[in-house]
């Protein structure tokens, strides 16, 4: 009977640490969602309603706009 608990895998190490290297983009990519897609359900969830969220999308939004060109931002 095999265990249920958690195996050691080197690709889901490897995953894990891809996704702490790229949180600041995913965080990103998912403020840039909420605004294209508004009326999508998935944006008014937690964690895209919490406060510091909110604030982290009021500041990606504002270096966006101020922004010249796409390698500026």
């Amino acid at each position: 009977m095999r265990s249920r608990s958690c195996e050691y895998s080197i690709c889901a190490e490897a995953f894990l640490s891809l996704l702490i290297t790229m949180r600041r983009i995913i965080l990103q990519v998912a403020v840039m969602f909420r605004v294209e897609h508004h009326e999508n359900p998935f944006s008014n969830n937690v964690p895209f309603n919490d406060p510091e969220s909110l604030t982290f999308e009021a500041n990606l939004l504002s270096i966006v706009q101020a922004a010249q060109e796409p390698a500026d931002i």
